[in-house]
């Protein structure tokens, strides 16, 4: 998905549908999510890789209030300010 020209890819698509403001709204959307998957991705890892999820892993706490608490936070707060 990341080869190919995001532009190429959101005209042929447009096109293949009627037009219509939803039909762009969706082949932008189509086009963007790779990049926002990769970006997410990374960030998550670099926070699971945080002493303090070590830490919270070693005094029992349980794997949803991690990965909320911890883990989902502090990546929703570097997505937000990218």
């Amino acid at each position: 998905m990341l080869a190919i020209p995001a532009l190429l890819i959101a005209l042929v698509f447009a096109v293949s549908m009627r037009p219509s403001v939803t039909t762009v709204v969706f082949a932008l959307s189509v086009v963007v999510w790779a990049r926002f998957a990769r970006i997410t991705r990374g960030e998550v890892l670099a926070v699971v890789s945080q002493t303090y999820v070590t830490v919270a892993k070693s005094l029992g706490a349980s794997s949803v209030r991690i990965m909320v608490q911890d883990i989902f936070l502090m990546s929703l707060i570097r997505l937000l300010s990218f």
